[in-house]
């Protein structure tokens, strides 16, 4: 079957997202700018959202592919997301705080056991995930859904202002990622380390909130497969038509809405970002069976192929920029440094893993992963010499 080279653009896509939220953090620019609140409208949540369900649905492509290879789809697939929990912890603790890998993780073990069942179970553990979630948004439990003051270690339980939004957009923007920020861009990277350790299980806090969000996202991948929206053929073209104009028609008006209304910044990362995450991996789908931009299509798709060295890469070319202990690049004194920042590491993960993959099938990361994660397959029977 031809390749959907859409998913692997959407991923490389969604890796370049993820680091225009997270550039903020590193450059630590206090311009608050329309830069600043542009960036936190267009990706606040929205491209994390999308790398997640483009996990969803490499999981169930992962699931079909070993079914029709008859190889053990749980011992494979759990071991695989003890490996990605495993890459997690190791980039939490050395390289940045605000690691999403051990959350995937997790959920993904959940969802392995439920895309195995009829897709009815799968809707129905989607929908009570998804109404978990909003009701832990709209403070129906006690569940935990604003994020952590550091500071008075209490939960803050009103709405910013547009103006208490932009002196806080550093913070809003590591909120934006599931986890608490604190200050760690003086110190030396090992007592960065130590933080991080010490604070261990308080930076987890938002990884467990959104623990219900995730999964549902994971189940919407899955069942994206499932229905035949990736492919070619004509019934994909229509569902990818049908999440297209849905997705369009809530995600667009949510989303510039975010960037006017003070009364949606409470809801814009948990609530409104995924809507817009299925709207940007639809146009990204269109997108790919254009001629426009080429090369940029090609940049961002060998992103994708190699999704774990550069979501990796990027935060590590960004500490050792921004970092004191690296060259100490950071504060930036205005917005739009921070976005060339994000260009420049973006145009050179392009660069990198277009150069990688002319020599290798896989990234660096990728091909250590293949080599551990091939331990869990079944070891292949010494072919029996005939006696005749």
């Amino acid at each position: 079957m031809k390749r959907f080279r859409a998913l692997d653009i959407a991923r490389g896509v969604a890796i370049a997202g993820t680091l225009g939220t997270n550039i903020w953090i590193f450059t630590m620019s206090m311009e608050a700018s329309f830069l600043s609140l542009l960036s936190s409208t267009l990706t606040n949540g929205k491209f994390l959202g999308l790398l997640t369900i483009m996990f969803g649905i490499g999981m169930q492509l992962k699931h079909d592919h070993l079914q029709k290879r008859g190889l053990p789809w749980y011992r494979i697939y759990i071991w695989a997301m003890v490996i990605l929990f495993l890459d997690g912890l190791l980039h939490y603790i050395f390289v940045f705080e605000f690691d999403v890998l051990m959350s995937y993780a997790f959920v993904g073990i959940l969802a392995s056991f439920i895309i195995t069942r009829p897709k009815k179970v799968i809707i129905t553990v989607a929908i009570l995930s998804l109404s978990l979630h909003l009701s832990n948004q709209f403070g129906w439990t006690n569940f935990p859904s604003v994020p952590y003051d550091m500071e008075d270690h209490d939960f803050i339980e009103r709405t910013l202002t547009r103006e208490e939004m932009n002196e806080q957009i550093r913070m809003e923007d590591a909120i934006a990622e599931g986890y608490v920020m604190f200050e760690s861009d003086h110190t030396t990277y090992s007592e960065q380390v130590k933080d991080r350790l010490a604070n261990f299980w308080m930076m987890r806090g938002e990884a467990v909130m959104i623990i219900p969000m995730n999964l549902a996202l994971f189940l919407f991948g899955a069942l994206l497969v499932q229905s035949g929206w990736v492919g070619f053929d004509e019934r994909a073209r229509r569902l990818q038509k049908r999440l297209l104009l849905l997705s369009g028609t809530l995600g667009i008006p949510l989303l510039i809405a975010t960037y006017w209304s003070d009364a949606l910044v409470s809801y814009e990362r948990y609530i409104i970002a995924p809507i817009v995450s299925c709207f940007y991996l639809s146009v990204v789908v269109y997108w790919a069976r254009t001629s426009i931009a080429p090369h940029i299509q090609r940049g961002f798709e060998n992103i994708g192929k190699m999704a774990l060295t550069c979501y990796i890469g990027q935060n590590i070319i960004s500490s050792i920029l921004f970092y004191n202990w690296g060259f100490g690049l950071a504060p930036l004194a205005k917005d739009w440094h921070t976005v060339v920042a994000w260009f420049g590491i973006v145009t050179f993960l392009m660069i990198f893993s277009t150069i990688w993959l002319r020599f290798f099938s896989r990234g660096p990361i990728e091909l250590v992963w293949k080599k551990i994660e091939s331990l869990a397959y079944p070891k292949q029977p010494s072919p029996t010499i005939s006696q005749n």
